[in-house]
């Protein structure tokens, strides 16, 4: 509401941040509609609350809100609509007492400035600026309107001290209260449900607090649905979401998810380090999991115990279609890549992967090839999708297929082709390569990142790498960060092994069966449970 203040009315600011009727007349404005002028049209529930908590009623606020000539005549409902406030009283009494406060309670003490950040001898007045002033100020605005960079954001996040928050207490009993995309049909919604799938293996009672991903996602995973609950019950909170949605999570539903329990981080991370402008939300957990060893690693730097819990997989489902479903050649050897747009093609690189199979096989005419990409989500304005899409629909062998995808379809799908082909410059854990190697497939991968956890076996080609910086607005919160770029002649060479030595299918080096996972999980879910000795809770 403050730089709603200055931007709407041109207000002085340290008079505005001294005068309390200029600040009451910018909360009674933003609030009679104009939050909707600036893009703010959702009241986050702190803001409903406090309005519950101060007014009690709708017509006790409205009447705050209320301007005697202007408003003459109207009623409450009247008002309600034009100052589309319908999603901030839904939670108030319509019929209670009318209650009359002053404007000055939609201003709570915590947003009165301290007088010393004012000028000394500032009057309690507030005035208008001169059109000069005005024009500076706009340049100043759009010079200033840059985005800060992660190394500037550091610079100020680092002095902000970190230290391992005091240990959560709880009188809830033990069990735990799993918060992610239970019904997103993603990566990171299977693993929720698979955690989910290994504490049920291990009786450990737990119960799933749906977060949505966005309508760009497909929600129609109903596997665990009853599993889901609409408030957490159990003393100990697992967040299978990333850490700034936890961020986002925690300021959109409030704190008290998170008071008196023991709050686990098991966020998906791709790069090396955690980047230091984000260390803030180290502070909302009592101890992070990490997605691999890799991942684990990159939250070194956290003031919390930090232990490296690789995830489940499986392939229990899987569609009965074949190839003719698909629309794919019946005889032809088949490379496969599967990526996600919400995901980045930076990362997941499907370009190189389409270098490398042209440079692997020349498109003369006669061998029988192909290579299979699945993508999920395409934006076709996506400005790397504009340069990968020509090279595409130029060789009649790469078979795009954009249709959505149940699991099991995709899972059939690989099962359809010979070798999963992933030249990722960087993964948290590479679940897609995990399910290849679980249905036999042959792969070749970049040798870098989360995937090294598992990536032993013979069969496996690790693609050689040099490392380099990622650069600009390539990547999330990725300022002075590295990745792997993929050697795409090697990669070529790779395919061409493969397809003429396939390399013999051995029993499996690592168990991604959530039964597995979930003895990992129970060990140390049960040492926290002596630690916070918390009571027994009948099993899910």
């Amino acid at each position: 509401m403050f730089f709603y203040g200055v931007v709407r009315y041109r207000y002085f600011v340290a008079p505005m941040l001294r005068d309390a009727k200029a600040r009451h007349r910018i909360a009674r404005a933003f609030w009679r509609g104009e939050r909707h002028k600036f893009m703010l049209p959702k009241a986050s529930l702190w803001q409903v609350e406090f309005f519950r908590r101060q007014f009690g009623s709708t017509d006790s606020l409205i009447a705050t809100l209320r301007l005697k000539r202007k408003d003459v005549g109207k009623s409450t409902l009247q008002l309600v609509e034009e100052f589309d406030l319908a999603d901030v009283l839904q939670n108030l009494d319509a019929h209670a007492e009318v209650k009359q406060l002053p404007i000055g309670d939609l201003c709570t003490s915590l947003t009165k400035p301290d007088k010393t950040l004012l000028p000394a001898g500032q009057s309690r007045f507030y005035l208008r600026l001169p059109k000069l002033v005005l024009r500076k100020l706009a340049w100043l605005g759009v010079r200033f309107r840059r985005r800060p960079t992660q190394f500037q954001l550091a610079g100020i996040t680092n002095r902000i001290p970190i230290s391992q928050r005091p240990l959560s207490r709880s009188t809830e009993p033990f069990g735990v209260n799993l918060f992610g995309y239970a019904q997103g049909e993603i990566g990171i919604g299977e693993d929720v449900r698979l955690l989910a799938l290994a504490l049920k293996s291990q009786a450990i009672p737990f119960c799933i607090v749906n977060v949505k991903p966005g309508d760009n996602v497909s929600q129609k995973d109903k596997s665990v649905d009853q599993w889901i609950v609409d408030e957490p019950r159990y003393a100990i909170n697992i967040f299978c979401t990333t850490g700034i949605e936890q961020i986002r999570y925690a300021c959109e539903r409030g704190l008290d998810l998170f008071q008196g329990r023991y709050n686990i981080g098991y966020w998906p991370w791709e790069l090396p380090d955690w980047p230091a402008s984000c260390t803030h939300a180290f502070s909302m957990v009592d101890e992070l999991w990490g997605i691999s060893h890799y991942t684990a690693n990159a939250y070194r730097r956290a003031q919390c115990p930090v232990y490296a819990m690789p995830l489940s997989v499986t392939i229990d489902s899987v569609a009965p279609v074949g190839r003719k479903d698909f629309g794919l050649p019946k005889e032809d050897y088949l490379f496969i890549f599967s990526f996600d747009f919400n995901s980045t093609l930076v990362r997941k690189n499907p370009v190189a992967v389409i270098q490398a199979f042209q440079r692997a096989f020349p498109n003369t005419g006669g061998d029988k090839i192909g290579l299979v990409l699945k993508a999920s989500h395409v934006n076709a304005g996506n400005r790397a999708w504009k340069r990968i899409k020509p090279l595409i629909d130029a060789d009649p062998r790469i078979h795009l297929i954009d249709t959505t995808l149940r699991r099991p379809e995709v899972l059939a799908l690989y099962q359809c082709c010979d070798c999963y082909v992933s030249l990722h410059r960087a993964e948290g854990f590479g679940r897609g390569l995990a399910e290849a190697l679980m249905l036999d497939l042959q792969l070749i991968a970049t040798g870098f990142s989360g995937n090294l956890d598992f990536c032993t076996e013979k069969r496996v080609g690790l693609v050689r790498y040099r490392r380099r910086n990622v650069r600009r607005l390539e990547y999330f919160h990725a300022d002075g960060q590295i990745w792997a770029d993929p050697d795409i002649d090697h990669a070529a060479e790779l395919m061409q092994k493969i397809y003429t030595h396939p390399r013999p299918i051995e029993p499996k080096a690592f168990d991604f069966s959530p039964a597995t996972a979930g003895i990992r999980y129970a060990q140390r879910l049960n040492e926290i449970k002596h630690q916070l000795d918390l009571t027994k809770a009948s099993p899910c």
